[in-house]
C-alpha cells in the first residue's frame, strides 16, 4: 500500500513531496527493517507446532523452528536480540500449551507402568531436543555481544525454565518410587500374615493403592500456583498413608527379629526382608537389631574360636 502510494505520487510528478515524506518518516529504513523481519516470520513454522497431534510431530516442529532461527542468524544481524528472545519465549509458551493438549489424551497417573515408561521416554526426548536447541539459541544470542535489556534478560530466564518439565519430572520420580515400593512388597511379603491372619502382601498393596487414589481428583498437569500447591498437598496425604503401611511392616519385622534365637535366625529374617531396607523409615527402625546381630555374631565367633583352641590343646 505504501509503495503504491509513493508510485502514484511520483507519477503525478510530486517528487519533492515523495522525497520529504520518505525523509520525515524514515520510510526507506522502515521498509528495509520490515523486509529483514519478514525473512524470519514469512515461513516461520509455528503452524507445524500448533497442529502437532503427537510427541513425534512436536519434536519435528521444534527442529524446524530452531533451524529457521539459525538460518536467519547466519544471514546477519537483521533480527534484533530483544525481538528474537521475545519470539522464542512465545514459542516455548505455545509448546507447553500444545504438550498439555497432547498429554490430556492420556490418564498419565493411571497408565500401565510399561506404557507410562514409554510415554516418559518420549516426553524426555522432546525436552532434551528443546533444551539442546535453546542452548544453541542462547549461544547465538551471546555471540552478538550486545547487552540485553532487563525485559529480555527476564524472558531469557523464562525460556530456560519450564514449569511443565519440572512437574513431569516430579511425576516421573514419584511414580518410579511408587512402582518400586509395590515390587518390593510383592517380593518380600508374599508369605507373611498380618495380625488378623490376612496375607500381608494383599493388605499392604491395598493400602498403597488406596494412598495412590489421592491423586484421582486432581489435574496433575496443572502448572499454575494453585496446581503446584494442590500437588504438594496431595503428595503429603499420600506419604502419610504410606507411613502407616511402613509402620505395620516395621512392627512385623521387629517381632520376627525379637523372636530370633541366634545369629542364623536373625540373618534369615534380614535376608527375607532385605529389599525393604531401601526404605529409610524401615531401615532406621531396625537399626538396633542390626547392632544386636553384630554382637551375636561376635559372640558366636568367640565361641567358635574357643572350641578351636580347646581342640588344639
Amino acid at each position: 500500500m505504501i509503495e503504491v502510494t509513493t508510485k502514484l505520487l511520483q507519477q503525478a510528478q510530486k517528487i519533492q513531496l515523495v522525497f520529504s515524506f520518505k525523509l520525515d518518516t524514515g520510510l526507506e529504513h522502515k521498509l528495509k527493517t520490515a523486509r529483514d523481519y519478514n525473512k524470519l516470520l514469512r515461513d516461520f513454522p509455528i503452524n507445524q507446532l500448533l497442529s502437532a497431534n503427537d510427541l513425534d510431530q512436536v519434536r519435528k516442529a521444534i527442529d524446524l523452528i530452531f533451524n529457521q532461527f539459525r538460518q536467519v542468524r547466519q544471514g546477519g544481524d537483521s533480527y534484533p536480540n530483544n525481538r528474537a528472545i521475545a519470539l522464542m519465549n512465545a514459542v516455548c509458551q505455545d509448546l507447553n500449551e500444545q504438550l498439555l493438549k497432547i498429554l490430556s489424551n492420556y490418564q498419565i497417573m493411571h497408565l500401565d507402568y510399561q506404557e507410562f515408561e514409554n510415554l516418559k521416554r518420549e516426553i524426555q526426548s522432546v525436552f532434551q531436543i528443546l533444551f539442546d536447541r535453546i542452548n544453541d539459541f542462547r549461544n547465538m544470542i551471546n555471540s552478538h555481544r550486545s547487552r540485553l535489556d532487563p525485559e529480555s534478560t527476564r524472558l531469557m530466564e523464562n525460556i530456560t525454565k519450564n514449569p511443565l518439565k519440572e512437574r513431569l519430572e516430579r511425576i516421573f520420580i514419584f511414580s518410579k518410587h511408587h512402582h518400586r515400593f509395590k515390587q518390593i512388597i510383592r517380593k518380600t511379603l508374599s508369605n507373611e500374615a498380618s495380625g488378623d491372619k490376612k496375607n500381608l502382601e494383599d493388605v499392604a498393596l491395598s493400602k498403597i493403592n488406596e494412598a495412590y487414589q489421592s491423586f484421582n481428583g486432581i489435574n496433575v498437569l496443572d502448572i499454575s500456583k494453585e496446581g503446584f500447591d494442590l500437588w504438594d498437598q496431595t503428595e503429603r496425604t499420600y506419604n502419610v498413608k504410606i507411613d502407616k503401611v511402613e509402620s505395620q511392616i516395621t512392627s512385623i519385622l521387629k517381632a520376627k527379629l525379637s523372636q530370633a534365637q541366634n545369629a542364623n535366625e536373625m540373618f534369615r529374617v534380614f535376608q527375607i526382608f532385605n529389599a525393604l531396607f531401601t526404605r529409610p523409615r524401615i531401615r532406621g527402625a531396625i537399626q538396633e537389631y542390626q547392632i544386636q546381630l553384630l554382637i551375636k555374631v561376635e559372640k558366636d565367633i568367640e565361641v567358635l574360636r574357643d572350641k578351636l583352641l580347646n581342640n588344639q590343646n
